[in-house]
């Protein structure tokens, strides 16, 4: 399993907040459920509502262009919710 920045693991605790069904991150990874092969493909959240979350969250902790770039191949990665 991949670790996250702290940042990366707030956008994703919104963001499956959020997603449809709802699921709490953290329970998520503690129990292997993100060790699983597609398991990001059960929970839906439309592309535009990440981006509103990544965007609050970098603005909330004054994350650098320099970072969010970086941090945006996490949180638009196979590990988001699917927005298709």
């Amino acid at each position: 399993m991949k670790t996250y920045d702290p940042v990366v693991l707030e956008v994703f605790r919104r963001a499956y907040k959020e997603a449809k069904p709802s699921a709490d991150y953290a329970v998520l990874v503690e129990n292997g459920e993100t060790a699983k092969e597609g398991w990001s493909n059960k929970y839906y959240l439309p592309l535009e509502r990440l981006e509103t979350i990544f965007d609050d969250v970098c603005k909330e902790r004054n994350i650098d262009a320099t970072d969010r770039i970086r941090f945006s191949f996490d949180v638009f990665g196979e590990d988001s919710p699917n927005s298709i």
